[in-house]
C-alpha cells in the first residue's frame, strides 16, 4: 500500500511543480512601427494624394535618389 502511495506521489510531483509556478509569461506584442505620411504628387491628375512609408523605408529612398543623381550628374 505504502508503495503504491509513493508511486502515485511520484506520478503527481512533474505536474504539481509546474502548475504551482503557472505564471507563464504573456505573449509580447509586435512593435508597431510608426508610418510617415507624405503628399505625393501622380503625373496626369489634380487629385491630392498621400504616401506612407516608414522612416527607414523614407531613408532608403532618399539614399538612392540621391544616389542616382550623382551618377547622372557625373559621379562626385
Amino acid at each position: 500500500m505504502q508503495t503504491i502511495i509513493a508511486l502515485l506521489l511520484l506520478a503527481a510531483s512533474p505536474d504539481a511543480a509546474t502548475s504551482t509556478t503557472g505564471a507563464e509569461t504573456p505573449a509580447a506584442k509586435p512593435v508597431k512601427v510608426k508610418k510617415v505620411c507624405r503628399p505625393g504628387s501622380a503625373t496626369g491628375t489634380r487629385m491630392s494624394s498621400k504616401i506612407c512609408k516608414t522612416q527607414a523605408e523614407w531613408d532608403a529612398q532618399l539614399g538612392a535618389d540621391s544616389t542616382k543623381l550623382d551618377s547622372q550628374r557625373g559621379g562626385n
